[in-house]
């Protein structure tokens, strides 16, 4: 898949499921070589598996997950699927995000679950 935003319904929207009726129109993707964005999505009816779904399909093509400022609900889920709870740096900024295949400075995880991970470039 190219770098930069993936929209709903687009080629390679679709092979993942997210499409817009599942998703809100506001929702996209952003992709930055081997590691996906899950930046701002929100599902039309919660509780039918469309998260989830779309969740198991960005896993199996991108080795590197990061999910920035996710609500309580996919909070919930991504902790299920083995998500940590991350700060992540971005020049002077840092923000919280669920990630996945991120590799943790010094090899430490603190007990609150909150993990201290190399810089990201973000998009």
């Amino acid at each position: 898949m190219e770098n930069g935003i993936l929209k709903l319904d687009s080629k390679e929207g679709k092979k993942l499921g997210f499409t817009s009726n599942k998703f809100y129109p506001h929702s996209y993707l952003w992709i930055k070589g081997d590691t996906i964005f899950i930046s701002f999505i929100a599902s039309k009816k919660e509780g039918k598996g469309y998260f989830i779904r779309l969740l198991k399909k960005i896993e199996k093509v991108f080795s590197k997950i990061i999910v920035p400022t996710p609500t309580n609900r996919m909070t919930k889920i991504l902790r299920k699927r083995g998500f940590v709870l991350t700060n992540l740096h971005n020049g002077d900024d840092c923000f919280k995000a669920m990630t996945k295949g991120l590799v943790v400075q010094n090899d430490e995880i603190q007990e609150n679950g909150i993990g201290f991970l190399e810089t990201v470039d973000l998009p």
